[in-house]
């Protein structure tokens, strides 16, 4: 997935479930206005990127169904 896609400044919603996107996702420099991104049911690997924790404006984060691994502090949750 391009980084540049994320930063498409009216980018509100990014829905890319079930599409055999793999790899590992980079740190988030996204759109001022993201409210939802489903990347879930793909093969993504590695660590959740913190930066996504980040995004202010997001409500909706799906990424079920990957290989992620490690883990997430429970007060960066919270911050969402």
């Amino acid at each position: 997935m391009p980084a540049s896609l994320l930063k498409l400044p009216y980018l509100r919603e990014l829905k890319l479930p079930s599409n055999q996107l793999s790899g590992f996702l980079g740190e988030f420099d996204s759109s001022p206005i993201l409210e939802m991104l489903d990347l879930s049911s793909n093969n993504l690997q590695g660590q959740i990127p913190m930066s996504i924790f980040n995004i202010r404006t997001i409500r909706v984060i799906q990424l079920s169904s990957n290989k992620f691994n490690g883990t997430i502090q429970l007060d960066i949750i919270r911050r969402l």
